[in-house]
């Protein structure tokens, strides 16, 4: 009774089950080109529909968790702590062989014919992300099975499972890059390994974790304060004046890129990284007018522009790129002068110098651009262009516009 008073509780107070959408990290709402669809695509029930951002049906959700990590800018998030239930739940299986299952499988009545001394149940595979098998690896599982066998009257089977083997692909991939071994199979594949019969299994449910009275009454004085806070703020909000562009695409890290990334820096950087991994290099091919547009609308910082006092310098860093189905900086840069090819290692922590140079006032607007190429920044240069012919030294002082306008 208390675990499930505990879950209800949680679902009411966070009102975001089971899937959330975070409006504001959507690549499409962040540049009005951005051709992303990658949640659009892989959504089975159509609870994902198009707009700039997407938008989300909670009555068609089914709770697949496809999207939660095909999105690359982290937009959809779950909307409980399932995920950091997991994750907590490992350590407790060290040196076991343990399935990752759904509910709906023949594990139900708490046997199974997959050689595993326990079975984790989780919403559906498709929850099953590159970052939980990476953490089943560190908390040392002997050998991790995906119970990939068709749910009974489940539809979205094909999408979970090719979902699944890429996941599987990243997964191998990046354990191979640390040097460490997990034995990770899909119960469809190696027939020969099945039991005969079924037998029993240790069934661990996150969703269900043990707590006592004073802990139950702890959380639900938390949610019930979450939940006041939530509505009076929101009922106090008060309009401002609009923030500066510098404020309006901030930075973040998707909660899967970070869970990667935090566990591949424990294990440490290789000395020869595996081929084949997914991921993108920033490069420069272009003429760069430093206006600092490709940095401002990378998501994950990837992208810096720093400057001090009259110079400047671009750099990358592969490990905050989100890949090639953002690529945001391509499509904001003015001169077309960034390139994407693939990168040696995309999970490399390191910064790579793109470009230095100095800093000079335009003269028309004043705002700062590459000294090495001529006296206009990128604003005044293509309206000096679309300009009829005579008319550019008619413009006053402070041009036509500033790049700070044209941020969006």
């Amino acid at each position: 009774m208390i675990p499930w008073a505990l879950r209800r509780l949680e679902e009411l107070g966070s009102e975001r089950p089971p899937v959330h959408l975070r409006a504001e990290r959507c690549l499409r709402w962040r540049h009005r080109r951005a051709p992303c669809r990658r949640c659009l695509e892989f959504c089975p029930t159509g609870a994902l529909t198009e707009g700039r951002p997407v938008m989300l049906d909670l009555t068609a959700c089914s709770a697949c968790g496809l999207c939660l990590h095909r999105c690359p800018a982290g937009a959809l998030e779950p909307g409980s702590a399932l995920l950091e239930e997991l994750l907590r739940s490992l350590p407790s299986l060290a040196g076991e062989r343990v399935a990752l299952a759904c509910p709906q499988a023949d594990d139900e009545e708490g046997r199974s014919r997959l050689p595993v001394g326990a079975v984790v149940q989780v919403p559906c595979l498709g929850w099953v992300t590159p970052s939980l098998l990476l953490h089943a690896s560190e908390a040392g599982l002997a050998e991790v099975w995906l119970d990939d066998s068709p749910c009974p009257g489940c539809a979205q089977g094909a999408p979970v499972t090719g979902e699944l083997a890429a996941g599987l692909a990243l997964a191998g991939g990046l354990l191979r890059r640390a040097g460490r071994a997990l034995p990770l199979v899909r119960a469809s594949a190696p027939a020969r390994r099945l039991r005969r019969r079924p037998r029993a299994v240790r069934l661990v449910d996150p969703r269900q974790p043990r707590i006592n009275r004073r802990e139950l009454f702890t959380r639900w004085g938390h949610v019930l304060t979450q939940g006041v806070s939530t509505t009076v703020a929101a009922r106090l909000t008060v309009s401002e004046e609009p923030p500066p562009p510098s404020a309006r695409l901030p930075h973040y890290l998707p909660a899967e890129r970070r869970r990667l990334l935090e566990v591949l820096a424990r294990w440490g950087e290789p000395a020869r990284p595996p081929a084949g991994l997914p991921g993108n290099a920033i490069r420069l091919e272009g003429d760069c007018r430093a206006c600092g547009l490709c940095a401002r609308f990378c998501p994950g910082g990837a992208i810096r522009f720093h400057t001090e006092e009259d110079r400047f310098h671009l750099t990358f860093r592969p490990a905050l790129c989100l890949g090639e189905d953002c690529l945001l900086c391509l499509l904001a840069c003015p001169e077309e002068a960034l390139a994407s090819t693939a990168a040696e290692d995309p999970f490399s922590p390191r910064e790579h110098l793109l470009l230095v140079g100095g800093l000079a006032p335009c003269r028309r607007c004043g705002a700062p651009c590459n000294a090495a190429l001529g006296e206009l920044c990128y604003v005044c240069r293509q309206a000096e262009k679309r300009a009829p012919a005579g008319l550019g030294d008619l413009w006053p002082a402070g041009g036509p516009t500033t790049p700070a306008n044209v941020a969006e």
